[in-house]
């Protein structure tokens, strides 16, 4: 009895130590994200995302593409790379209607395929 109690502890702290941690980690999130994330719009015209983005984070276009079922996809960043969004755009009766898919930070571009030198082989 004591050597399977001996022998389960090891699992236990293990188990109470990720629990835990979790805790901590779920106390130690930065209130003012949260706060931000949830008052952010999800979906807006176009002009006035654009604006939110442009006024809250300094955000501008910086890449876009069409997809086939012709949904405009945009690029922004910050201009010093801190922050970035993902944004769709749809006509809906008549309105673009964009919608935040993605937002991040430390965004960076890569130089276009021709520019880059080719890495050594490994």
């Amino acid at each position: 009895m004591l050597s399977r109690l001996a022998r389960d502890l090891p699992l236990r702290l293990c188990r109470q130590l990720t629990v835990v941690i979790a805790m901590l980690f779920i106390t130690l999130l930065p209130t003012d994200q949260v706060a931000e994330a949830q008052t952010m719009p999800r979906c807006t015209t176009r002009a006035d995302m654009l604006a939110y983005l442009a006024k809250t984070h300094g955000e501008r276009p910086v890449a876009i593409g069409l997809t086939s079922n012709g949904v405009l996809m945009e690029v922004l960043a910050h201009p010093d790379g801190r922050s970035c969004s993902v944004l769709s755009t749809a006509l809906q009766g008549g309105v673009r209607v964009s919608c935040l898919q993605l937002a991040g930070e430390a965004f960076r571009m890569l130089p276009a395929q021709s520019e880059r030198r080719e890495d050594p082989p490994s």
